[in-house]
């Protein structure tokens, strides 16, 4: 009942009361849909911010606000010196003026996902504070106003529906009488009922309750009381912070969570899978005994076989080997000794990336484990930045103009050509972030984006040096070097072609060229 009428109604008379003869000092907005007033009188001072955000539309009186250093504007100069003459709320509307002894007023329409503040000067100009909504142009209180025949007469003619005979009444306190039973009972209790009700928000008490799965501000008690007061300006700050704390933490905190979940189950089932396939290559097929086997036994083995069975004195059991005809059996054993060695890099690339995984994985429960119990936003705010947790925006990401990778916690950007490269590492890199590029071949440049207070892992350099391999002239290789470096120690000479760079200093690491895990 926030921005219902029987709400605004006492909230104008308390504000009519309380701060006429204040001046107006200042009117700015340093966020969108956000606008705040600065009031003083000699020493005193008082706030308004009215939030008209469409999923948080809310009148709040702070006792301080700081004004940032930068990105703010200042918003109805006109208004500015002006003494605050009258509050006076609109006949049955949600809506009140705020008018000045220098003929400017301000119209606060409070209608929802539509609110507005309208700007009036002495002349009549307007000013609207949210510009997309044109019907407000020209808006006047007069136009808002309406009345309401709260006779018995009347009520009974409307048989006692509710939205008929009090439009304005709203749904929560619709959604209280039905739960006393209204929709059940004779028209004179439904009278009763509703004159009860009226005559509760002639003089209310302000309840900030959660009812119905959510915070609400009402003028009468249901569900869980978290404050009771007397004091509309009172109520409307409590319940203010109360559901921006809830809405940023739905906003920012439910959607990292989510995301994290996300991750933690992938990484285990990556896990999962890999475990098993390592477990499959050490206790499979050998090439290295395959290829001992056949050359000691190369007296054997005709030229031409396509197959021989053999004493393996490893197991001590046949083993039937596979050849090619067109071969040498010395061939056909180098042939295996490149497999075995192949096989055992496999076998240490994966055992790298299952430990970079299980890594990961102990990194996200630890971060799942202290954010679901914290409930302190700033708090949250402050550990979602210094663990480099959050997400970037959709926009930002559209119109980053190169590849975009994760690997584990980090980001790996690759250039898509050589102009693109020159943006990624001169524009977009920082000193910080991991430089790398194939060695001494044409290829894309690889951005490790740095996460503060953290070292760079050594699986995750090799993710990233094999996304260098792989964007490279030797894609194709089996084993590439690829340069890797500080950011800070990549210059670009005067007069060098598109994304030619010096790198002053540099470590070589031989990866597979391949895209991340």
């Amino acid at each position: 009942m926030h921005l219902n009428y029987f709400f605004l109604k006492p909230l104008c008379k308390e504000l009519d009361a309380a701060w006429r003869g204040f001046t107006l000092g200042a009117c700015f907005s340093q966020q969108k849909d956000e606008l705040i007033f600065h009031f003083y009188k000699n020493e005193e001072e008082k706030f308004i911010r009215v939030s008209l955000i469409p999923q948080l539309t809310f009148i709040s009186f702070p006792e301080s606000f700081a004004r940032s250093r930068k990105n703010n504007v200042d918003l109805f100069e006109e208004a500015i010196g002006g003494q605050l003459e009258m509050v006076s709320i609109t006949p049955c509307d949600r809506s009140f003026v705020m008018a000045f002894n220098n003929g400017f007023s301000f119209l606060f329409k409070m209608h929802g996902s539509r609110s507005n503040i309208i700007g009036t000067d002495k002349n009549g100009s307007q000013r609207l504070f949210r510009s997309q909504l044109l019907d407000d142009e020209g808006l006047t209180q007069e136009q808002l106003a309406s009345t309401l025949a709260l006779t018995k007469e009347h009520f009974d003619e409307m048989e006692g529906e509710l939205r008929q005979f009090v439009p304005i009444l709203g749904k929560e306190t619709t959604a209280f009488l039905n739960g006393l039973g209204y929709d059940d009972t004779t028209i004179e209790r439904k009278w009763a009922l509703v004159t009860e009700m009226l005559g509760a928000f002639e003089n209310p008490t302000f309840y900030i309750c959660r009812w119905q799965e959510k915070v609400q501000l009402l003028l009468f008690r249901a569900g869980e009381v978290l404050m009771e007061t007397d004091s509309a300006i009172e109520a409307t700050t409590v319940y203010a912070q109360k559901v921006s704390r809830e809405f940023y933490l739905k906003t920012e905190l439910h959607p990292l969570l989510q995301r994290l979940r996300k991750e933690l189950k992938q990484t285990e089932s990556y896990l999962k899978q890999s475990k098993a396939k390592l477990i499959e290559l050490k206790e499979g097929k050998s090439y290295s005994q395959l290829a001992d086997v056949l050359m000691a036994n190369l007296h054997q083995v005709k030229e031409g076989q396509e197959e021989a069975v053999l004493d393996n004195f490893y197991t001590g059991q046949p083993v039937n080997i596979k050849l090619k005809r067109a071969l040498t059996p010395q061939k056909n054993a180098e042939i295996f000794y490149r497999k075995a060695k192949n096989q055992k890099i496999e076998i240490e690339k994966l055992e790298e990336a299952i430990a970079a995984k299980e890594a990961l994985e102990e990194t996200v429960a630890e971060h799942l484990l202290h954010l679901e119990d914290m409930t302190d936003l700033k708090l949250i705010r402050q550990y979602i930045q210094q663990h480099g947790l959050a997400k970037e925006s959709k926009q930002a990401a559209i119109n980053r103009p190169f590849k975009v990778f994760q690997i584990g916690l980090y980001e790996a950007w690759v250039g898509t050509n050589a102009k693109n490269n020159d943006e990624l590492t001169l524009k977009y890199a920082t000193k910080n972030d991991l430089w790398l590029h194939a060695k001494d071949v044409p290829g894309s440049h690889v951005v490790l984006k740095w996460r503060a207070g953290q070292n760079f892992p050594k699986p995750v350099i090799e993710q990233a040096a094999a996304l260098a391999a792989y964007y490279s002239k030797r894609k194709t290789d089996t084993l590439c070097p690829v340069i890797f470096t500080p950011k800070k120690w990549v210059r670009k000479p005067k007069g060098a072609h598109p994304g030619a760079v010096i790198v002053e200093r540099e470590e070589v690491i031989m990866v597979e060229p391949g895209l991340p895990n």
